[in-house]
């Protein structure tokens, strides 16, 4: 083994290559949730007639009072 790869606070090639790895799969794991969560909040306003533009029916009413 080199003098880099067992440095303290080195990591191999392979070591930082797995850790990339991980780190993508719980940023896409991550973007699902907050999809989800996104899509939820969306029908519940949907629901409760927030006043928004995919909800005219309750926007003209607040936009008349």
């Amino acid at each position: 083994m080199s003098a880099v790869s067992t440095a303290p606070g080195r990591m191999s090639a392979a070591e930082l290559k797995a850790q990339e790895k991980a780190a993508r799969q719980a940023e896409r794991e991550r973007q699902r949730r907050v999809a989800r969560d996104e899509a939820a909040e969306r029908k519940r306003a949907q629901r409760s007639g927030f006043a928004n533009v995919n909800n005219p029916r309750r926007s003209v009413w607040m936009t008349v009072v």
